[in-house]
């Protein structure tokens, strides 16, 4: 009599087997997918974070700000502070210390918070201390600041200030003007003439349209942060534009012509002087970035705003005190600063 034949596979050998096939199978996959995921990302131009594992069981990186964080003020400490920011590539989370700081400006508050949201895109996880002086703190809240940030901070009781950044889902000559109207009916909220707000939002359309076209390899690659700030005690209202992109000097539209003037011994200084005047032309025939700077700029000597500032890559200057000069460091991307006093 024959013996019935057992089912192999449920014999504890075979079981044993399958099990294994599975696993592997499951890990190929795994790697598949992930594989995919990787090279889409290259394909986009996104860095792709580190693991967890690796990322937040290491001490972060920690970032400490000078006594006064301003651009405007102090731009050879503040550009190093920013710089080692921007610079920070590793797989490692960051701390950035403000408890140092005894005085920070409105345009240092709208880079600061542009880099964060920057390196929060690359898989990092950002904390850090607000200033222990007390009115430093209260700037920082009045700003807007907190509006894109989580906190624990309650809210401040009286907002002074307002920020918008680029929605990259929206590229329209009208989606910047909305953005623009934005700042401006947050200046007009003090009670101001409106008309003395017109310039200012011309000058903020027009960036915000020339980041889109020429910060970056493609039309909006690279954002924008917009910001104003009523400033009551000075009586103006303090605008900044920080275009996130590589900075005029690394502009591919001015290389060839910024390479001639070197040639000729001018400085980075005095050819950010000439492009403001609008001598230097760029390669397509247009003035740099449009209108954008050299309008501005008259604007100033025409007494329509008043402390134009600039920072872009290892350059600084005011124009109303006609200071160009030289920076310790290399920061990316532009940062515009104005004013437009609230008895214009």
């Amino acid at each position: 009599m024959f013996q019935p034949v057992k089912k192999r596979w449920t014999e504890s050998r075979w079981r044993a087997y399958n099990r294994a096939r599975a696993e592997d199978s499951l890990a190929h996959r795994t790697r598949w997918k992930e594989w995919r995921r990787e090279t889409r990302r290259e394909s986009q131009g996104i860095t792709a974070a580190a693991p967890a594992s690796e990322r937040h069981h290491r001490t972060p990186q920690r970032f400490v700000a000078p006594e006064v964080l301003s651009l405007v003020e102090e731009p050879d400490a503040s550009v190093s502070f920013f710089r080692g920011l921007q610079a920070h590539v590793k797989h490692r989370d960051v701390f950035v210390d403000l408890s140092s700081i005894r005085r920070i400006t409105p345009d240092a508050i709208a880079l600061l918070l542009a880099i964060v949201r920057l390196l929060e895109t690359r898989g990092l996880r950002v904390s850090g201390t607000y200033p222990d002086e007390p009115m430093a703190t209260e700037t920082i809240r009045e700003s807007g600041f907190n509006d894109y940030l989580k906190t624990s901070m309650p809210p401040s009781g009286s907002k002074m200030g307002a920020i918008v950044r680029q929605d990259l889902s929206q590229h329209s000559k009208q989606a910047d003007g909305q953005y623009a109207r934005k700042l401006i009916d947050f200046a007009e909220a003090d009670g101001g003439n409106r008309l003395r707000l017109k310039v200012a939002y011309a000058h903020l359309v027009e960036c915000m349209g020339n980041t889109h076209q020429h910060a970056g390899a493609r039309p909006g690659e690279q954002t924008w942060w917009a910001a104003v700030f009523r400033d009551t005690r000075r009586h103006c209202d303090c605008f900044t534009f920080v275009d996130m992109g590589i900075g005029i000097f690394n502009s591919a539209e001015l290389s060839i012509r910024l390479r001639m003037y070197k040639f000729t011994g001018f400085r980075r200084q005095r050819i950010l002087q000439e492009l403001l005047e609008g001598k230097i032309p760029s390669s397509t025939g247009k003035a740099y970035r449009g209108r954008g700077l050299p309008s501005i700029y008259r604007s100033c000597i025409d007494r329509k705003v008043r402390r134009f500032v600039i920072v872009t890559n290892d350059v600084y200057a005011d124009t109303e005190r006609n200071d160009f000069r030289a920076l310790s460091h290399d920061i990316k991307g532009v940062l515009l600063y104005w004013e437009v006093p609230h008895d214009s």
